[in-house]
C-alpha cells in the first residue's frame, strides 16, 4: 500500500513539473522579454523600431540581418537541462511563434557554450540545447517541426568574448528565417 502511495506522489508530482505549474510559481525576472517583445523582436515589420528602442544602432546603407532576439536562456555549467526561469521565457517564445503576426515564419535556434572545453565537447553542448529548446516548444506548444532548425555554435560566438567564461555566454538565440516554405 505504501508503496503504491508513493507510486500516485511521484506520478503527481511529474505531472506538475510537466505541466509547468511548479516553474511558473516564482515571480519572473525583469530582464525576461514578455510575448509581446519577443514577437515584436522577430517580426520583420516591427524589427527595425525595437532594435532602435534597444539601443542597436542601423547604419545606413548596411544591412542590419535578420530579425533576431537574443534570449537569456542559460543553462548550468555543463548541462542542456532547462530551469524554471528557463521554461517561462520559452513560454512566452511558444506563445510568440502561435501569434499570427510570427505563424508564418520558420526560425533558427542557435545554441552556444562558454569557452571552457575543447572545440567538439562545446559544439556537442550547444547542439544539445539548442535541441532541448527546440523540442520544448515543439512539445508543450504545438510548434509545426518544420518551422524550427536547431543549430549549435559551440564557443565560436561569445556574447561576452572579453569574459569567455561567463555564463552569459551559454544562452539561446532566435533568429527569423523568412517566410516558412
Amino acid at each position: 500500500m505504501v508503496g503504491s502511495a508513493m507510486k500516485i506522489t511521484a506520478l503527481a508530482l511529474l505531472g506538475t513539473l510537466l505541466s509547468g505549474s511548479a516553474c511558473f510559481a516564482q515571480e519572473p525576472s525583469s530582464s525576461i522579454p514578455t510575448t509581446e517583445e519577443i514577437i515584436r523582436s522577430l517580426n520583420p515589420a516591427t524589427a527595425a523600431e525595437t532594435r532602435s528602442l534597444r539601443g542597436i544602432k542601423v547604419v545606413p546603407g548596411k544591412e542590419a540581418g535578420p530579425p533576431s532576439i537574443d534570449l537569456t536562456i542559460n543553462f548550468a555549467y555543463d548541462s542542456a537541462k532547462l530551469g524554471g526561469e528557463e521554461m517561462l521565457i520559452l513560454k512566452r517564445l511558444g506563445m510568440a511563434f502561435q501569434d499570427p503576426r510570427l505563424a508564418q515564419y520558420s526560425f533558427l535556434i542557435a545554441g552556444h557554450t562558454d569557452a571552457k572545453g575543447s572545440e567538439q565537447y562545446n559544439q556537442r553542448l550547444s547542439e544539445a540545447r539548442a535541441k532541448a529548446a527546440r523540442d520544448h516548444l515543439i512539445f508543450f506548444y504545438d510548434i509545426d517541426p518544420s518551422r524550427l532548425q536547431a543549430v549549435g555554435y559551440g564557443k565560436s560566438r561569445l556574447v561576452a568574448p572579453n569574459q569567455p567564461d561567463s555564463p552569459a555566454n551559454r544562452r539561446v538565440q532566435i533568429i527569423n528565417l523568412g517566410p516558412n516554405s
